[in-house]
């Protein structure tokens, strides 16, 4: 199961990385400021913590879908990974 947690945290923070400024999905960044509401611009493409949930749960359902005990597991490790991330390598 460690393996899944290190496996969704890194693929979660690679979707997250792609739309920076200047990234390939960095037009998300733009058209989402302008089109959604602020509560949505964390989840979609802000903040690797609180897309974990959102894009985690797809790639676990899409490369493993065993069962719900793992997933829930799986997210929340993954999502406690990026925390780490976050605070070990600050943006700014």
């Amino acid at each position: 199961m460690v393996e899944k947690i290190f496996i969704t945290s890194l693929i979660v923070m690679f979707i997250w990385a792609t739309m920076w400024e200047g990234m390939i999905f960095g037009f998300v960044q733009k058209w989402a400021e302008k089109h959604l509401l602020e509560v949505l611009h964390k989840p979609l493409y802000d903040c690797p913590i609180c897309s974990c949930p959102w894009y985690g749960t797809a790639l676990y359902w899409l490369i493993w879908g065993n069962t719900w005990q793992e997933w829930l597991i799986v997210i929340f490790a993954a999502a406690g990974l990026n925390t780490v991330f976050v605070k070990l390598f600050p943006e700014k």
